[in-house]
């Protein structure tokens, strides 16, 4: 109903607000101290002040930034799944094997291996329906 949509705009645009104010607070503190732009990972450089427990803050900030975020995609992928009518047994067993098939192979050997061609493959999908659609591209 409506009051579900206004409840969505409303979280989509408090979301959007907390965003934007923490991209200023980031731009705030790269235009306070500009060598932080040159570190892999800023977070431990501006809490390193604080020796041990800034330390310690920072790796449970980046260990939560990574379960969250990989927790958003299993969860995702696996509504994503049984929206398509696979069954709730199967999703789960695939949801959780995708995590360990990963873990198995490594991440560096997926991208060592499949960067290229996968790549290659996007640009065909990009581009052979151009060369076959008899049609020229517009452009601009």
């Amino acid at each position: 109903g409506e009051s579900g949509c206004r409840c969505c705009d409303r979280r989509a645009l408090l979301t959007g607000l907390v965003l934007t104010g923490l991209l200023f607070g980031a731009n705030a503190l790269y235009l306070r101290y500009p060598g932080l732009q040159q570190e892999a990972f800023p977070i431990v450089r501006l809490f390193h002040h604080f020796r041990r427990p800034g330390y310690v803050l920072c790796v449970v900030l980046l260990y939560l930034a990574v379960l969250t975020t990989l927790t958003a995609v299993l969860y995702a992928l696996r509504g994503d799944m049984e929206g398509r009518g696979i069954k709730q047994a199967l999703s789960a067993a695939l949801t959780l094997g995708l995590p360990l098939a990963v873990s198995v192979v490594g991440f560096a050997g997926i991208v060592d291996g499949l960067y290229t061609p996968v790549g290659l493959c996007c640009l065909g999908l990009v581009f052979l329906p151009m060369l076959f659609s008899g049609r020229k591209p517009r452009l601009a």
